[in-house]
């Protein structure tokens, strides 16, 4: 069996399924996800609280009990969890037990040992990056069809989509603003990135029109002159868990993406063969970490 840990938002379970589904098809081995970390979580300083969000997909996901959880040997801390739960994260990745073993991402860049994780594995971590699925990228886009259809406003919006030289443009703000730990961890994207790579665009796209995507409407009408190219997704139709606002940014033909799985996703699930998709050098405030796998090769960074 293999099982993989659900935590983040959307874009950081998509990452975490993609990997546990292809896992099980290599080894020909059972596949569920553990969500007692989205379920059970108490809320604390400077940590955004996630729900368990796949379920706008039409996947057919198996949820492992708590029983199948704990044959893999995974830390116990007791009463000082809070402090050495983070001295993990130095610990050699893999623990194996009786042959169950317990694999901790530990870099952001593609890992071998994570990709040759064997049966019986237990895994945490966001490993973002399509190397680790890539072989089964048809798979993995059957599993991540939308179970809504759109309606009203939101199927208006995508018709429009449809015939434009569409670009999607992500402006993640929220708590990469509100939230300390989530800004020094990320930061956030300035308006001058989005000239530059609207820019770019501009440069290899005839008459393209830009649909923006964002949780600060009104940060976005204060910064960009919206003229008839560019349409801004109004809150009324982003749907529940944004899933709307996923399936509308994955119908764009090219994307402007922001230091963000959600948006990664949005550009990634186009099927247009000729997509321009433009998204930032560095992925996390910290320019020396190694996020060199985390966007396509094909993808450009500004």
């Amino acid at each position: 069996m293999i099982i993989v840990k659900m935590m983040g938002g959307l874009g950081n379970q998509m990452f975490q399924w993609a990997l546990g589904r292809t896992l099980a098809l290599k080894n020909s081995s059972e596949f569920k996800i553990d969500v007692y970390f989205l379920i059970e979580r108490q809320p604390r300083k400077n940590f955004t609280i996630r729900t368990y969000d796949l379920d706008i997909f039409n996947l057919n996901a198996e949820f492992a009990t708590k029983n199948e959880i704990a044959k893999y040997p995974i830390p116990m801390f007791g009463k000082f969890g809070v402090i050495l739960v983070h001295l993990k994260q130095m610990w050699r990745r893999r623990i194996n037990t009786n042959g169950y073993n317990y694999l901790i991402q530990t870099r952001f860049d593609y890992d071998e040992q994570i990709d040759n994780a064997p049966v019986n594995s237990y895994l945490e971590g966001y490993f973002q990056t399509e190397r680790y699925f890539k072989p089964y990228e048809d798979i993995i886009r059957k599993d991540f069809e939308f179970r809504d259809q759109l309606s009203g406003k939101t199927f208006e919006m995508s018709q429009l989509i449809k015939e434009k030289q569409s670009v999607a443009v992500h402006i993640r703000r929220g708590d990469y603003v509100s939230n300390a730990k989530a800004n020094k961890t990320h930061g956030v994207l300035g308006k001058e990135y989005y000239d530059k790579a609207m820019e770019t665009i501009a440069s290899k796209v005839e008459s393209p029109h830009y649909f923006i995507f964002s949780d600060d409407n009104e940060w976005c009408r204060d910064n960009f002159a919206f003229g008839e190219n560019m349409t801004i997704i109004e809150d009324d139709i982003k749907g529940n868990k944004f899933q709307f606002s996923l399936n509308l940014m994955s119908q764009c033909k090219h994307a402007i993406i922001a230091n963000s799985s959600f948006s990664w996703w949005g550009a990634w699930l186009s099927t247009n063969p000729d997509k321009i998709v433009i998204g930032p050098q560095n992925w996390f405030r910290n320019p020396n970490l190694n996020t060199k796998d985390i966007m396509p090769e094909s993808w450009l960074k500004i």
